[in-house]
């Protein structure tokens, strides 16, 4: 951590309501987008917090994202409390600013905020058991926004699952070649054009907009046991619902690690059945006939998107998701283009399952 960054860090600390002394701040690496930092403070017993720091050039409207986060995350801690539940443990409990303030603002026009830490882990690989849990996890999320009033969330601007957009953004990318990637991403490029068709294979379908996630991936849901909690509410958002069914099978059924370097990997159909079973077992009552039919070409369609957008992203220099190396998000689209493809060699087979849970 460099000096301006610590000075900036410990300034926002300064701000908001902890108990206790500060004895450990340390960076958490996981996550491509928003600077994470553990807290540990210490009165009578330890107390841990979570402080972030929101990307700008991802979320180019911050207040617009932490109201949203706010409102979404006051009506979820209602829900639990409603249940018997304890809202320190079983869903995000926002630490408020010590003037009242869901988040602060620093000198450089920086949005940070700040919650509880909620111990657990996220699952980069679950089992079969584990996956049904995060899917039915994802499914009761749904559940409890089920009546949460869609006019309440402001507009961000942020492209969730806009491949329209997308697509327009990659032509613009191999025009500009900024960075001088667009031969070395030339086979990725042919085949997002090749596959570019799939911007339309959601619009014959009449799908109700619901309070959607639009980053349910599995790194989102933390696990302790049998309880599981959804983090990370900055992309909430008006969505169709396979949207997060979506990613959250793309993100759980790929056996591959996308920033190794590896460029195939392996879809496991199993895996898909169990993710399925537990959305489907949280919420199917629920879907309509026409969201049930969509669940599959949304995953596809998701998938699609992602793999645009990393390609997006290693042609414009990286400029929203961190890497490690230079080539990481070229791996990235090369995951999901992998991915895609066994998806779409396997639609038939997906879909009967889907029908027949």
């Amino acid at each position: 951590m460099d000096k301006s960054t610590r000075k900036a860090l410990h300034n926002a600390m300064d701000q908001f309501s902890y108990h206790g002394d500060l004895y450990q701040a340390t960076p958490i690496s996981k996550g491509r987008i928003n600077e994470t930092y553990l807290l540990k403070f210490y009165q009578n017993h330890e107390h841990r917090y979570v402080i972030q720091r929101l990307n700008h050039d991802f979320f180019k409207y911050p207040q617009v994202v932490a109201d949203n986060v706010t409102s979404i995350a006051e009506y979820l801690e209602q829900k639990v409390l409603e249940r018997g539940g304890d809202p320190r443990s079983d869903s995000i409990n926002i630490v408020y600013t010590k003037d009242l303030k869901p988040y602060y603002v620093d000198e450089d026009g920086s949005y940070w905020r700040s919650y509880r830490y909620i111990d657990g882990k996220s699952l980069a690989k679950p089992s079969f058991r584990q996956f049904y849990r995060i899917g039915r996890c994802y499914g009761y999320f749904h559940l409890d926004l089920l009546s949460f009033p869609l006019d309440v969330l402001k507009h961000s601007d942020a492209p969730f699952h806009d491949v329209e957009r997308r697509l327009s953004h990659l032509e613009k990318a191999i025009a500009e070649n900024k960075v001088k990637r667009v031969y070395f991403a030339q086979e990725e490029i042919d085949s997002l054009r090749e596959l570019s068709y799939l911007k339309d294979i959601l619009k014959s379908y009449k799908l109700p907009l619901r309070v959607c996630h639009n980053e349910a991936i599995i790194d989102n849901v933390l696990t302790k046991k049998k309880k599981t909690v959804v983090l990370d509410l900055d992309t909430v958002a008006p969505g169709y619902l396979c949207y997060d069914y979506g990613d959250l099978i793309r993100s759980g059924c790929y056996r591959l690690n996308e920033d190794g370097g590896e460029k195939k990997g392996r879809f496991d159909i199993k895996l898909f059945a169990a993710g399925t079973a537990g959305f489907l077992e949280s919420f199917g009552a629920q879907m309509s006939g026409e969201e049930l039919a969509s669940l599959v070409p949304g995953l596809i369609y998701v998938t699609y998107e992602r793999a645009l957008f990393y390609t997006i992203e290693y042609l414009m220099g990286d400029p929203l998701c961190r890497v490690r190396m230079p080539e990481d998000n070229l791996h990235r689209a090369r995951a999901q283009l992998s991915l895609l493809k066994q998806i779409l060699s396997k639609k038939e087979a997906l879909q009967q399952i889907v029908e027949s849970l």
